[in-house]
Protein backbone atom coordinates (compact mmCIF):
# COMPACT_ATOMS: atom_id res chain seq x y z
CA UNK A 1 0.00 0.00 0.00
CA UNK A 2 2.87 2.38 0.71
CA UNK A 3 4.07 2.06 -2.86
CA UNK A 4 0.63 3.01 -4.11
CA UNK A 5 0.71 6.25 -2.18
CA UNK A 6 4.22 7.05 -3.39
CA UNK A 7 2.99 6.63 -6.96
CA UNK A 8 0.02 8.83 -6.16
CA UNK A 9 2.21 11.64 -4.85
CA UNK A 10 4.42 11.51 -7.93
CA UNK A 11 1.35 11.54 -10.17
CA UNK A 12 -0.22 14.53 -8.48
CA UNK A 13 3.01 16.51 -8.72
CA UNK A 14 3.29 15.64 -12.40
CA UNK A 15 -0.29 16.63 -13.15
CA UNK A 16 0.04 19.88 -11.22
CA UNK A 17 3.13 20.84 -13.20
CA UNK A 18 1.71 20.07 -16.63
CA UNK A 19 -0.36 22.27 -18.89
CA UNK A 20 -2.97 20.29 -20.75
CA UNK A 21 -6.55 20.44 -21.87
CA UNK A 22 -8.98 20.12 -18.93
CA UNK A 23 -10.03 16.52 -18.57
CA UNK A 24 -7.19 15.08 -20.66
CA UNK A 25 -4.34 12.93 -19.38
CA UNK A 26 -1.18 11.66 -21.02
CA UNK A 27 -0.35 8.01 -21.61
CA UNK A 28 2.19 8.04 -18.77
CA UNK A 29 -0.33 9.57 -16.36
CA UNK A 30 -2.89 6.96 -17.41
CA UNK A 31 -0.42 4.18 -16.64
CA UNK A 32 0.23 5.62 -13.16
CA UNK A 33 -3.49 5.95 -12.46
CA UNK A 34 -4.12 2.38 -13.58
CA UNK A 35 -1.33 1.12 -11.32
CA UNK A 36 -2.55 3.01 -8.25
CA UNK A 37 -6.20 2.07 -8.72
CA UNK A 38 -5.27 -1.57 -9.31
CA UNK A 39 -3.14 -1.68 -6.13
CA UNK A 40 -5.78 -0.02 -3.97
CA UNK A 41 -8.53 -2.08 -5.56
CA UNK A 42 -12.26 -1.51 -5.83
CA UNK A 43 -15.36 -2.90 -4.23
CA UNK A 44 -18.98 -2.80 -5.30
CA UNK A 45 -20.57 -0.25 -2.97
CA UNK A 46 -24.29 0.29 -3.44
CA UNK A 47 -24.25 3.29 -1.12
CA UNK A 48 -26.66 2.02 1.52
CA UNK A 49 -25.52 4.07 4.52
CA UNK A 50 -28.75 5.60 5.72
CA UNK A 51 -30.65 8.67 4.58
CA UNK A 52 -29.41 9.79 1.18
CA UNK A 53 -28.64 13.36 0.06
CA UNK A 54 -31.48 15.56 -1.19
CA UNK A 55 -30.00 15.60 -4.71
CA UNK A 56 -29.62 11.83 -4.98
CA UNK A 57 -31.67 11.81 -8.22
CA UNK A 58 -31.56 13.96 -11.34
CA UNK A 59 -35.09 15.26 -10.74
CA UNK A 60 -33.89 16.82 -7.48
CA UNK A 61 -30.70 18.32 -8.92
CA UNK A 62 -29.32 21.31 -7.05
CA UNK A 63 -29.10 24.41 -9.25
CA UNK A 64 -25.62 25.97 -9.43
CA UNK A 65 -25.15 29.56 -10.56
CA UNK A 66 -22.62 29.98 -13.34
CA UNK A 67 -19.91 32.44 -12.32
CA UNK A 68 -16.98 34.04 -14.10
CA UNK A 69 -14.58 32.29 -11.70
CA UNK A 70 -14.86 29.12 -9.65
CA UNK A 71 -17.02 29.85 -6.59
CA UNK A 72 -17.18 26.45 -4.87
CA UNK A 73 -20.18 25.13 -2.99
CA UNK A 74 -20.12 22.15 -0.64
CA UNK A 75 -21.54 18.74 -1.50
CA UNK A 76 -21.61 15.23 -0.07
CA UNK A 77 -21.88 11.72 -1.46
CA UNK A 78 -22.72 10.19 1.92
CA UNK A 79 -25.71 7.89 1.42
CA UNK A 80 -25.85 8.43 -2.36
CA UNK A 81 -27.25 5.63 -4.51
CA UNK A 82 -26.70 4.80 -8.16
CA UNK A 83 -29.03 6.52 -10.65
CA UNK A 84 -27.19 5.75 -13.89
CA UNK A 85 -24.61 3.06 -14.55
CA UNK A 86 -20.96 4.15 -14.28
CA UNK A 87 -19.46 5.58 -17.44
CA UNK A 88 -16.03 4.95 -18.90
CA UNK A 89 -14.17 8.17 -18.10
CA UNK A 90 -10.51 8.88 -18.91
CA UNK A 91 -10.04 5.16 -19.57
CA UNK A 92 -11.61 3.99 -16.27
CA UNK A 93 -14.97 2.48 -15.36
CA UNK A 94 -15.87 2.43 -11.67
CA UNK A 95 -17.59 -0.61 -10.17
CA UNK A 96 -20.46 1.59 -8.94
CA UNK A 97 -21.76 5.11 -9.47
CA UNK A 98 -23.32 6.32 -6.22
CA UNK A 99 -24.14 9.74 -7.61
CA UNK A 100 -25.57 13.13 -6.72
CA UNK A 101 -26.92 15.64 -9.22
CA UNK A 102 -26.58 19.32 -10.11
CA UNK A 103 -27.91 21.58 -12.86
CA UNK A 104 -26.93 24.93 -14.33
CA UNK A 105 -28.20 27.38 -16.94
CA UNK A 106 -25.44 28.19 -19.40
CA UNK A 107 -24.38 31.79 -19.91
CA UNK A 108 -21.76 31.27 -22.62
CA UNK A 109 -20.81 29.05 -25.55
CA UNK A 110 -18.46 27.03 -23.37
CA UNK A 111 -18.72 26.21 -19.69
CA UNK A 112 -16.30 24.70 -17.18
CA UNK A 113 -17.54 22.32 -14.49
CA UNK A 114 -15.19 21.45 -11.63
CA UNK A 115 -15.38 19.03 -8.71
CA UNK A 116 -12.73 18.70 -5.97
CA UNK A 117 -12.73 15.70 -3.67
CA UNK A 118 -12.59 16.30 0.06
CA UNK A 119 -10.13 14.57 2.35
CA UNK A 120 -6.63 13.38 1.53
CA UNK A 121 -5.11 10.74 -0.72
CA UNK A 122 -5.90 7.88 1.67
CA UNK A 123 -9.48 8.54 2.82
CA UNK A 124 -10.80 11.23 0.52
CA UNK A 125 -13.18 11.30 -2.41
CA UNK A 126 -11.83 10.27 -5.82
CA UNK A 127 -14.45 12.15 -7.85
CA UNK A 128 -15.88 11.21 -11.23
CA UNK A 129 -17.69 13.96 -13.15
CA UNK A 130 -20.15 13.61 -16.05
CA UNK A 131 -22.09 16.43 -17.77
CA UNK A 132 -25.36 16.02 -19.69
CA UNK A 133 -27.59 17.95 -22.05
CA UNK A 134 -31.33 17.31 -22.35
CA UNK A 135 -33.77 16.53 -19.58
CA UNK A 136 -33.68 14.05 -16.71
CA UNK A 137 -35.93 11.79 -18.77
CA UNK A 138 -33.67 12.00 -21.83
CA UNK A 139 -30.07 12.68 -20.82
CA UNK A 140 -27.33 12.97 -23.45
CA UNK A 141 -23.78 12.79 -22.11
CA UNK A 142 -21.49 15.63 -23.19
CA UNK A 143 -18.43 14.03 -21.62
CA UNK A 144 -16.96 12.78 -18.39
CA UNK A 145 -13.61 12.82 -16.62
CA UNK A 146 -11.77 10.72 -14.04
CA UNK A 147 -8.21 11.92 -14.53
CA UNK A 148 -7.06 12.28 -10.91
CA UNK A 149 -7.18 10.39 -7.61
CA UNK A 150 -8.42 11.00 -4.06
CA UNK A 151 -8.72 14.56 -2.78
CA UNK A 152 -7.97 16.09 -6.18
CA UNK A 153 -9.94 18.14 -8.73
CA UNK A 154 -11.67 17.03 -11.90
CA UNK A 155 -12.36 19.68 -14.54
CA UNK A 156 -14.47 19.39 -17.68
CA UNK A 157 -14.97 22.04 -20.39
CA UNK A 158 -18.14 21.51 -22.45
CA UNK A 159 -19.78 23.33 -25.34
CA UNK A 160 -23.03 24.93 -24.22
CA UNK A 161 -25.87 27.09 -25.53
CA UNK A 162 -26.59 30.24 -23.49
CA UNK A 163 -29.96 29.95 -21.75
CA UNK A 164 -30.09 26.14 -21.96
CA UNK A 165 -30.20 23.96 -18.84
CA UNK A 166 -27.57 21.26 -18.31
CA UNK A 167 -27.15 18.55 -15.68
CA UNK A 168 -24.11 16.92 -14.17
CA UNK A 169 -23.54 14.16 -11.71
CA UNK A 170 -20.74 13.47 -9.28
CA UNK A 171 -19.83 10.03 -7.99
CA UNK A 172 -16.72 8.44 -6.54
CA UNK A 173 -14.34 5.61 -7.35
CA UNK A 174 -14.96 3.01 -4.57
CA UNK A 175 -11.70 1.71 -3.11
CA UNK A 176 -11.18 -1.42 -1.02
CA UNK A 177 -9.91 0.80 1.81
CA UNK A 178 -12.89 2.02 3.79
CA UNK A 179 -14.33 5.27 2.49
CA UNK A 180 -14.54 7.62 5.48
CA UNK A 181 -14.78 11.03 3.78
CA UNK A 182 -17.61 11.78 1.33
CA UNK A 183 -17.42 15.57 1.11
CA UNK A 184 -16.48 17.52 -2.02
CA UNK A 185 -16.82 20.99 -3.51
CA UNK A 186 -18.10 21.92 -6.95
CA UNK A 187 -18.43 25.01 -9.11
CA UNK A 188 -19.50 26.02 -12.61
CA UNK A 189 -18.01 28.99 -14.41
CA UNK A 190 -17.73 30.55 -17.84
CA UNK A 191 -14.97 32.96 -18.72
CA UNK A 192 -16.41 35.97 -20.59
CA UNK A 193 -15.54 36.00 -24.27
CA UNK A 194 -13.04 38.66 -25.42
CA UNK A 195 -14.57 41.65 -27.18
CA UNK A 196 -12.99 40.62 -30.52
CA UNK A 197 -14.44 37.11 -30.31
CA UNK A 198 -16.29 37.54 -33.62
CA UNK A 199 -15.40 38.79 -37.08
CA UNK A 200 -18.01 41.54 -36.69
CA UNK A 201 -16.03 43.12 -33.83
CA UNK A 202 -12.36 42.79 -34.86
CA UNK A 203 -9.46 44.50 -33.12
CA UNK A 204 -8.09 47.02 -35.66
CA UNK A 205 -4.38 46.83 -36.41
CA UNK A 206 -2.26 49.49 -38.12
CA UNK A 207 0.45 48.19 -40.49
CA UNK A 208 3.89 49.69 -40.11
CA UNK A 209 7.44 49.43 -41.38
CA UNK A 210 8.42 47.68 -38.13
CA UNK A 211 6.56 45.41 -35.77
CA UNK A 212 4.64 47.23 -33.04
CA UNK A 213 3.11 44.40 -31.08
CA UNK A 214 -0.35 44.53 -29.54
CA UNK A 215 -1.25 42.16 -26.72
CA UNK A 216 -4.41 40.07 -26.70
CA UNK A 217 -5.78 36.83 -25.26
CA UNK A 218 -7.88 33.91 -26.51
CA UNK A 219 -9.08 33.09 -22.98
CA UNK A 220 -12.86 32.68 -23.14
CA UNK A 221 -12.94 32.75 -26.95
CA UNK A 222 -15.53 30.73 -28.85
CA UNK A 223 -15.28 29.03 -32.23
CA UNK A 224 -16.44 31.22 -35.13
CA UNK A 225 -15.26 28.92 -37.91
CA UNK A 226 -14.07 25.31 -37.78
CA UNK A 227 -10.36 24.65 -37.47
CA UNK A 228 -8.52 24.13 -40.75
CA UNK A 229 -5.62 22.03 -41.99
CA UNK A 230 -2.69 24.42 -41.93
CA UNK A 231 0.83 23.20 -42.64
CA UNK A 232 -0.31 19.62 -42.13
CA UNK A 233 -1.80 20.30 -38.68
CA UNK A 234 -5.47 20.49 -37.70
CA UNK A 235 -6.37 21.73 -34.24
CA UNK A 236 -9.10 19.84 -32.34
CA UNK A 237 -10.84 23.21 -31.86
CA UNK A 238 -10.65 26.79 -33.09
CA UNK A 239 -11.44 29.10 -30.18
CA UNK A 240 -10.60 32.20 -32.22
CA UNK A 241 -10.34 35.96 -31.93
CA UNK A 242 -10.42 38.45 -34.82
CA UNK A 243 -8.42 41.40 -36.17
CA UNK A 244 -8.61 43.69 -39.19
CA UNK A 245 -6.22 45.96 -41.06
CA UNK A 246 -6.31 48.18 -44.12
CA UNK A 247 -3.56 47.25 -46.59
CA UNK A 248 -0.93 49.93 -47.16
CA UNK A 249 1.15 47.78 -49.53
CA UNK A 250 0.65 44.79 -51.80
CA UNK A 251 2.65 42.56 -49.44
CA UNK A 252 2.09 42.34 -45.70
CA UNK A 253 3.30 40.08 -42.90
CA UNK A 254 1.17 39.21 -39.89
CA UNK A 255 3.35 38.20 -36.94
CA UNK A 256 1.98 36.49 -33.83
CA UNK A 257 4.16 35.78 -30.80
CA UNK A 258 3.00 33.22 -28.24
CA UNK A 259 4.97 33.01 -24.99
CA UNK A 260 4.68 30.30 -22.34
CA UNK A 261 3.65 27.39 -24.58
CA UNK A 262 0.79 29.21 -26.34
CA UNK A 263 0.75 27.86 -29.91
CA UNK A 264 -0.83 30.24 -32.41
CA UNK A 265 -2.54 29.42 -35.71
CA UNK A 266 -3.01 32.48 -37.95
CA UNK A 267 -5.36 32.82 -40.93
CA UNK A 268 -6.01 35.83 -43.22
CA UNK A 269 -9.22 36.55 -45.17
CA UNK A 270 -10.51 38.89 -47.85
CA UNK A 271 -14.16 39.85 -48.34
CA UNK A 272 -16.45 40.73 -45.45
CA UNK A 273 -17.66 38.87 -42.39
CA UNK A 274 -20.64 37.49 -44.30
CA UNK A 275 -18.56 36.12 -47.20
CA UNK A 276 -14.99 35.51 -46.05
CA UNK A 277 -12.43 34.06 -48.44
CA UNK A 278 -9.36 32.45 -46.86
CA UNK A 279 -6.15 33.68 -48.47
CA UNK A 280 -3.61 31.79 -46.39
CA UNK A 281 -2.61 30.52 -42.99
CA UNK A 282 0.49 29.83 -40.92
CA UNK A 283 1.12 27.18 -38.27
CA UNK A 284 4.76 26.23 -38.68
CA UNK A 285 6.05 26.41 -35.10
CA UNK A 286 5.01 24.89 -31.80
CA UNK A 287 6.51 24.77 -28.29
CA UNK A 288 8.96 21.89 -27.87
CA UNK A 289 9.61 22.42 -24.15
CA UNK A 290 7.72 23.86 -21.20
CA UNK A 291 7.62 27.65 -21.29
CA UNK A 292 8.99 27.87 -24.83
CA UNK A 293 7.85 30.81 -26.97
CA UNK A 294 6.69 30.47 -30.59
CA UNK A 295 6.35 32.98 -33.43
CA UNK A 296 4.21 32.65 -36.56
CA UNK A 297 4.95 34.92 -39.54
CA UNK A 298 2.21 34.84 -42.19
CA UNK A 299 3.43 36.55 -45.40
CA UNK A 300 0.60 37.48 -47.78
CA UNK A 301 1.16 38.87 -51.27
CA UNK A 302 -1.21 40.28 -53.88
CA UNK A 303 -3.16 42.51 -51.52
CA UNK A 304 -4.99 45.63 -52.70
CA UNK A 305 -3.95 48.91 -51.10
CA UNK A 306 -6.87 50.50 -49.25
CA UNK A 307 -8.77 47.21 -48.84
CA UNK A 308 -9.71 45.83 -45.43
CA UNK A 309 -8.53 42.30 -44.58
CA UNK A 310 -9.43 40.11 -41.63
CA UNK A 311 -7.21 37.90 -39.49
CA UNK A 312 -8.16 35.25 -36.98
CA UNK A 313 -5.90 33.64 -34.41
CA UNK A 314 -6.53 30.63 -32.22
CA UNK A 315 -4.43 28.72 -29.73
CA UNK A 316 -3.83 25.24 -31.21
CA UNK A 317 -5.80 22.78 -29.09
CA UNK A 318 -6.19 25.43 -26.37
CA UNK A 319 -4.03 23.13 -24.23
CA UNK A 320 -1.79 25.67 -22.52
CA UNK A 321 -2.79 27.55 -19.38
CA UNK A 322 -1.58 30.86 -20.77
CA UNK A 323 -3.53 32.04 -23.85
CA UNK A 324 -1.80 35.42 -24.12
CA UNK A 325 -0.32 36.50 -27.48
CA UNK A 326 1.06 39.56 -29.21
CA UNK A 327 0.33 40.49 -32.83
CA UNK A 328 1.53 43.02 -35.41
CA UNK A 329 1.21 43.71 -39.14
CA UNK A 330 4.20 44.96 -41.14
CA UNK A 331 4.71 46.04 -44.73
CA UNK A 332 6.73 43.69 -46.90
CA UNK A 333 8.09 40.20 -46.30
CA UNK A 334 8.31 40.42 -42.53
CA UNK A 335 12.01 40.82 -41.87
CA UNK A 336 11.12 43.10 -38.97
CA UNK A 337 8.49 40.79 -37.45
CA UNK A 338 9.25 39.01 -34.21
CA UNK A 339 10.58 39.74 -30.77
CA UNK A 340 13.68 41.77 -31.44
CA UNK A 341 16.68 41.55 -29.16
CA UNK A 342 16.82 44.70 -27.11
CA UNK A 343 19.34 47.24 -28.27
CA UNK A 344 18.45 49.04 -25.04
CA UNK A 345 19.44 46.18 -22.70
CA UNK A 346 20.52 48.85 -20.23
CA UNK A 347 16.80 49.48 -19.63
CA UNK A 348 16.88 46.40 -17.34
CA UNK A 349 19.03 45.69 -14.33
CA UNK A 350 19.06 42.94 -11.71
CA UNK A 351 20.31 43.50 -8.16
CA UNK A 352 21.68 42.32 -5.81
CA UNK A 353 23.75 39.92 -7.84
CA UNK A 354 24.66 37.41 -6.38
CA UNK A 355 21.26 37.11 -4.72
CA UNK A 356 20.33 35.62 -1.39
CA UNK A 357 16.56 35.17 -1.03
CA UNK A 358 15.31 37.85 -3.42
CA UNK A 359 16.31 40.00 -6.37
CA UNK A 360 15.06 43.34 -7.66
CA UNK A 361 14.23 44.03 -11.29
CA UNK A 362 14.77 47.65 -12.27
CA UNK A 363 13.13 48.88 -15.49
CA UNK A 364 13.81 52.16 -17.28
CA UNK A 365 11.94 51.61 -20.57
CA UNK A 366 8.53 52.82 -21.71
CA UNK A 367 5.39 51.73 -19.87
CA UNK A 368 4.53 48.20 -20.98
CA UNK A 369 3.36 44.73 -20.14
CA UNK A 370 6.42 42.52 -19.66
CA UNK A 371 7.00 38.76 -19.85
CA UNK A 372 9.63 37.59 -17.39
CA UNK A 373 11.13 34.10 -17.50
CA UNK A 374 13.88 32.51 -15.40
CA UNK A 375 15.81 29.50 -16.75
CA UNK A 376 18.40 27.31 -15.08
CA UNK A 377 21.72 26.29 -16.67
CA UNK A 378 20.02 23.38 -18.51
CA UNK A 379 17.52 25.75 -20.16
CA UNK A 380 14.63 24.53 -17.99
CA UNK A 381 12.02 27.17 -17.20
CA UNK A 382 11.83 27.57 -13.42
CA UNK A 383 9.74 30.75 -13.16
CA UNK A 384 7.44 32.76 -15.45
CA UNK A 385 5.38 35.85 -14.86
CA UNK A 386 3.61 38.61 -16.76
CA UNK A 387 3.38 42.02 -15.12
CA UNK A 388 2.62 45.61 -15.98
CA UNK A 389 5.59 47.94 -15.69
CA UNK A 390 5.93 51.69 -15.53
CA UNK A 391 9.15 53.42 -16.42
CA UNK A 392 11.37 53.58 -13.35
CA UNK A 393 9.68 50.64 -11.65
CA UNK A 394 11.60 48.36 -9.26
CA UNK A 395 9.95 44.95 -8.86
CA UNK A 396 11.06 42.47 -6.17
CA UNK A 397 11.18 38.75 -7.02
CA UNK A 398 11.40 35.94 -4.47
CA UNK A 399 14.08 33.39 -5.44
CA UNK A 400 14.14 31.37 -2.23
CA UNK A 401 12.76 28.39 -4.14
CA UNK A 402 15.80 28.35 -6.47
CA UNK A 403 18.85 26.32 -5.58
CA UNK A 404 22.33 27.83 -5.53
CA UNK A 405 23.69 28.38 -9.03
CA UNK A 406 23.62 30.53 -12.15
CA UNK A 407 20.36 31.47 -13.87
CA UNK A 408 19.27 33.38 -16.99
CA UNK A 409 16.42 35.85 -16.70
CA UNK A 410 14.62 36.90 -19.90
CA UNK A 411 12.71 40.14 -20.31
CA UNK A 412 10.26 40.77 -23.18
CA UNK A 413 8.47 44.11 -23.51
CA UNK A 414 7.49 46.58 -26.23
CA UNK A 415 8.27 44.05 -28.95
CA UNK A 416 11.86 43.49 -27.81
CA UNK A 417 13.69 40.96 -25.67
CA UNK A 418 16.92 40.69 -23.72
CA UNK A 419 18.58 38.32 -21.27
CA UNK A 420 20.73 38.73 -18.19
CA UNK A 421 22.47 36.30 -15.86
CA UNK A 422 22.32 36.28 -12.10
CA UNK A 423 23.65 34.04 -9.36
CA UNK A 424 21.81 32.62 -6.35
CA UNK A 425 24.12 32.02 -3.38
Amino acid sequence: MKHAYVSLAVFLIAVGASAQKPGSITANELNVLQEVKAIQGTVVDMGQRGGGPANDECAAAISVTVGTVCEPINGSLDGATQSVAPATCSGFTASAANDVWYSFVATAASTTVQVTGGGDNTTGVDPVLEVYAGSCADLASLGCVDATLRGAAETLLVTTTPGATYYYRVYYWPYTAAQTVFDFTTCVFAIPAPWNDDCATPMPLVPGATCVQVGFSTTGATESLPSIDCGGFTSPNALDVWFSFVATATDHTVGVFGPNEADAMVEIFSGDCGSLVSLGCEDSTFPMTAGEATTENLVQSGLTVGTTYYVRVYDWGHFSDDHFFEICVTEGSGTNVGINELSWAAAWSVFPNPADGSINLSYAGANSMADIEVLDVTGRLVHADRIGLASGAVVPMDVTNLGAGTYVIRFAANGERTEKRFVVK
